[in-house]
């Protein structure tokens, strides 16, 4: 191969531009067509990064009509109305009214008296009517009827007249007018009366009038041939004459002139309510506040040092009316308080189980202002222990978390010993503690990344001996399926820090060891990656070839030397060889940003021109800059060809231009007769060569701002090319003038 040397020759690296400044073909995320008049974004080139931030925070682009997107924030009108809305994502409080609860809704046991608002007006018809032994306390009626205490009820007498008996509903009062008798004494001799009695036989058919007497006593027989009152007595009393005589009775009551109740003959139903006393019972023994009725009929003070029930009174009102606090439950065998019962002093055993209903909470402590610290309950899915204040110790010699059965051990502590998690119905522990730290069994998974804050470790691996030279701790990637060796030298691959004497102290190489990929597996890991520090600065030494990336991610990022808009910065590759223990440069590569705000720096590429010295002296050969424009210093050899790639293009316009950007061969088909071609997109030093074809009908009318060398525009071919060379330079006038020069035809 022959290698021509140019000398003294200025590369400029611009294209030609269209109208708006940019040449036709992709430029990255846009494709430029039409002479740079029309840009189409790429698909997928607009990422979140090119899209501008949100003004106001918690906002998302949409609308809620067809037009224009911008920032909303989701309101109802966005949300649709067959979107399945999950509970979680519903806020706290209380429900729209608009939304309606019906008993579906509601869970089974879950209203309590809490619930019911005090002025509800819920109807009598809603309420079952077995009350049990509570009483009822209402204001208005019962039936249509006022509920009168017995206490109230009273018995209101009139003067003689009409006899009537009344019953005022609403007071519970009776009213009793008895009947007036003076009408059927006829007359009475005042020698008849003694005192306030009629004399023996002053009574007889012919006595129509007494006048007026306010008792009446005879000693006599009184004969009445007719009625009284409309009353037939003789008759009445003759057919009653036997059930008044002395007959013998049996059945429940049993006797002659002497009746007896028979034994268990007063049922409950029998006895009147509130009839019955502690003064009544014959009980051996004090009855007071202090004492209670024991089954063998006695009263005792209560076991276990209590002096009280709070709230039981030894008057009868507080076991049989409104405001008892205990009563037996037949059915269900127990002793059932409507109030709360407290003990002053000493402890309460119970035998047997306490049962809770649920979401009845067992209320332990206070913490000073009536609130309840511990409260332990089951809300008919869940059971909760739940503690308001302080710490919640769960102590014990040896403590296990199990299962509801105790089954399987989810958590183990022993005293002076591990705390094992276990896990997936294993009976080993996965994770304890050691007396050092702690271990795992099984592989550790971190998905979410380590993360810490300040300036803490987030993962920190030290020797058991600071003072040793020998080898630290291992991180081991182990690739057998047998893991029973676990010795580094067999291990596929790992990474471990390796102490190294650096004299009067102590250095530390960062080392990285691969498995060679031997089939047999005989071979021990060798080192792939050795990073030491010398000092001063550190040190990066690979033992073989170094593969940066793959596809179109970068393969390897350099940042800045620093971080500031105000001054210069570079990011810099240097290349060094290593003699006689001597890191000489030999070259470099650097990025380097101007001190302004802005990208508009420049790619510099270095070489050493000065072996001798050390280091070595460097000089830039090459500076590319952002103007897309390239300097080097000095002479450029080009070994080989360079190969263009020609560019086809049909001319569908009336008025065209040529654009050097395209390529520096153009294969230019004409659609039309009569076009228009123009080179306004052409700078000083840009050049194309032109091979237009007629197509078959095609004709240029007019060539504008161009100069032809021979003086005038040439005629075309109608088969094959004509090939013409434009280019743009300074003429004699130093003028910038775009020349053209037919160069002949070929087929």
């Amino acid at each position: 191969m022959t290698t021509n040397t140019i000398q003294t020759v200025e590369i400029i690296t611009r294209g030609i531009a269209g109208p708006a400044g940019i040449s036709d073909g992709d430029r990255g995320d846009v494709t430029v067509s039409s002479n740079g008049t029309s840009i189409v974004i790429d698909s997928d080139a607009v990422t979140y990064d090119k899209i501008q931030d949100l003004v106001t925070a918690n906002r998302v682009l949409g609308a809620s009509a067809a037009g224009t997107i911008g920032e909303v924030q989701i309101t109802n009108d966005y949300i649709s109305s067959s979107a399945s809305i999950a509970l979680s994502k519903l806020a706290t409080g209380a429900l729209p009214t608009a939304i309606t609860v019906t008993s579906a809704n509601i869970s089974d046991l879950s209203i309590v008296n809490d619930d019911v608002n005090a002025s509800a007006a819920i109807a009598g018809t809603k309420i079952s009517p077995d009350f049990g032994d509570q009483n009822i306390v209402t204001t208005g009626t019962v039936n249509g009827k006022v509920v009168i205490a017995k206490t109230d009820l009273s018995v209101t007498s009139n003067s003689a007249g009409t006899s009537a008996l009344s019953y005022e509903n609403s007071t519970g009062v009776f009213t009793f007018t008895p009947p007036d008798l003076s009408s059927y004494l006829t007359s009475v001799a005042g020698s008849a009366l003694t005192g306030t009695s009629l004399a023996s036989g002053i009574v007889s058919s012919s006595l129509t009038s007494v006048g007026s007497l306010s008792s009446l006593d005879v000693t006599a027989n009184i004969t009445v041939g007719g009625t009284v009152d409309g009353i037939d007595i003789a008759t009445d009393v003759a057919a009653n004459t036997a059930k008044v005589t002395n007959a013998t009775h049996t059945g429940e009551v049993t006797g002659a002139t002497a009746l007896t109740i028979a034994d268990n003959a007063v049922t409950n139903s029998k006895m009147a309510d509130d009839a019955i006393g502690i003064n009544e019972l014959s009980a051996t023994g004090t009855a007071s506040s202090s004492t209670y009725l024991r089954g063998d009929n006695t009263w005792a003070t209560v076991s276990g040092g209590a002096s009280a029930f709070t709230g039981l009174s030894d008057t009868p009102s507080s076991l049989g009316t409104a405001g008892q606090i205990m009563t037996m439950n037949s059915s269900a065998n127990a002793l059932e308080f409507t109030s709360d019962l407290s003990f002053s002093s000493g402890n309460a055993t119970f035998a047997g189980d306490i049962s809770l209903a649920n979401n009845k909470k067992l209320l332990i402590g206070t913490d000073g202002s009536n609130a309840i610290p511990l409260q332990i309950y089951h809300n008919g899915a869940h059971s909760s222990i739940q503690n308001f204040k302080g710490n919640l110790h769960l102590a014990g010699q040896n403590v296990r978390v199990t299962n509801a059965n105790f089954g399987e051990t989810f958590i183990s502590c022993d005293v002076s010993s591990a705390v094992k998690l276990y896990g997936w119905g294993s009976s080993s522990a996965f994770f304890e503690t050691t007396a050092n730290g702690a271990k795992t069994t099984g592989k550790l998974e971190v998905t979410g990344g380590l993360s810490g804050s300040g300036h803490q470790n987030l993962l920190e691996l030290k020797h058991p001996n600071t003072t040793t030279t020998s080898d630290g701790p291992a991180v081991l990637f182990n690739g057998y399926y047998d893991n029973s060796d676990a010795s580094v030298s067999n291990e596929w691959a790992f990474a471990k820090i390796a102490a190294e004497n650096k004299g009067s102290g102590y250095g530390a190489n960062l080392k990285f060891y691969v498995h060679p990929g031997d089939d047999d597996q005989t071979s021990s890991v060798v080192e792939a990656l050795n990073i030491s520090g010398n000092g001063t600065t550190a040190n990066a030494t690979f033992a073989g070839n170094v593969t940066l990336g793959s596809g179109t991610s970068p393969a390897l990022t350099i940042n800045a030397s620093t971080d500031s808009n105000s001054t210069a910065n570079e990011a810099k590759v240097e290349f060094r060889y290593n003699q006689s223990n001597t890191n000489d440069s030999i070259g470099y590569i650097k990025l380097v940003e101007n001190a302004t705000n802005s990208f508009d720096g420049h790619l510099s590429f270095g070489v050493p021109y000065n072996n001798s010295g050390t280091p070595a002296t460097h000089d830039e050969v090459l500076k590319i800059n952002f103007d897309k424009t390239a300097t080097f210093a000095g002479d450029v050899s080009i070994g080989g060809s360079i190969n263009e790639k020609i560019h086809d293009e049909t001319f569908d316009a009336a008025s065209e231009n040529i654009d050097p950007a395209k390529g520096t061969i153009q294969r230019i088909t004409l659609s039309q007769a009569g076009h228009t071609i123009g080179f306004t997109n052409m700078t000083n030093g840009e050049s194309v060569l032109l091979m237009i074809e007629d197509g078959s009908s095609g004709t240029v009318t007019t060539w504008t701002g161009v100069t032809w060398v021979t003086g005038n525009a040439p005629t075309l071919a109608t088969t094959g090319y004509s090939l013409i060379e434009v280019w743009k330079a300074k003429n004699s006038a130093d003028a910038d003038t775009v020349f053209a020069c037919h160069v002949g035809d070929v087929a």
